[in-house]
């Protein structure tokens, strides 16, 4: 359920990229527009991705990935606000960036599950 949710929630924040790459970059070309708000939200799973690698390694830490998808979800607020305003804006900096950023972290840093046999 958590991983259809972080789907959900970073294609939210896609369609606030989407929007402002063609309003504020002034990218109107679906190919040009559709690689830039790409690129942030891959960016963040990628990232969740790479957590999730370090933390089944008990040498290696997931500061630097989860930080990265933290610092991701940061930028990629500025398109919510930009496009949507202080009010909307926020609702979906909230359910976009923010909590897709919450739920790959949980998804990369949860244990492995067992399946009883």
């Amino acid at each position: 359920m958590a991983l259809i949710a972080a789907l959900a929630c970073t294609a939210v924040s896609a369609q606030a990229s989407w929007r402002f790459a063609d309003h504020y970059l002034g990218m109107h070309g679906a190919i040009e527009r559709g690689a830039l708000f790409a690129i942030g939200q891959l960016a963040m799973i990628a990232c969740a991705l790479m957590a999730r690698r370090d933390a089944r390694e008990a040498q290696r830490p997931t500061g630097t990935a989860t930080a990265s998808i933290w610092l991701t979800a940061a930028v990629l607020t500025i398109p919510a606000y930009a496009e949507f305003g202080p009010a909307l804006g926020t609702a979906h900096a909230f359910f976009g960036p923010w909590m897709a950023a919450a739920l790959w972290h949980v998804i990369a840093t949860a244990p492995p599950q067992r399946v009883p046999a």
